[in-house]
């Protein structure tokens, strides 16, 4: 199995996501992060991603191939969540304003396939589940 490259772009205005996997909107923003590829050999299987948005209208989870194309390009955010002043927001308790993936269907709290969630041997039981190329598409609340 391989896990691929992850993109987070955030967004002050009305554009889309980068990236190869086709959306409504054209790409306008470079990506707050983005991480190298994860696999197998990546500690933990996963990467950590804190990363200050203030001020962002939306929020794209992007998964990206390694530049091999997108056989077996399983991909699990885990415990997605938001902070801000008005507390924390579990991504798993908004509705996303839009969804897609290239294999299966992105899913709350299970993989893309509709099974429970795994990443290196673990279940989480928080997450959304994705293949690449995935986008998610988010309109962020105030606060």
């Amino acid at each position: 199995m391989r896990l691929k490259r992850f993109s987070l772009v955030f967004v002050l205005g009305l554009v889309s996501a980068a990236g190869t996997f086709p959306t409504t909107a054209q790409a306008q923003s470079k990506p707050k992060f983005e991480s190298k590829i994860v696999n197998r050999a990546t500690s933990g299987q996963a990467v950590d991603v804190e990363v200050d948005i203030t001020g962002a209208k939306s929020l794209f989870l992007v998964v990206q191939d390694g530049g091999d194309g997108f056989g077996c390009d399983w991909a699990d955010w885990i415990e997605p969540k938001l902070m801000g002043p008005k507390g924390e927001l579990k991504l798993t308790e908004l509705k996303w304003k839009s969804a897609a993936s290239a294999f299966g269907k992105v899913t709350v709290n299970g993989n893309c396939g509709g099974e429970p969630l795994s990443v290196d041997s673990k279940k989480p039981e928080l997450g959304i589940g994705t293949h690449a190329y995935s986008i998610i598409e988010y309109a962020l609340p105030v606060g």
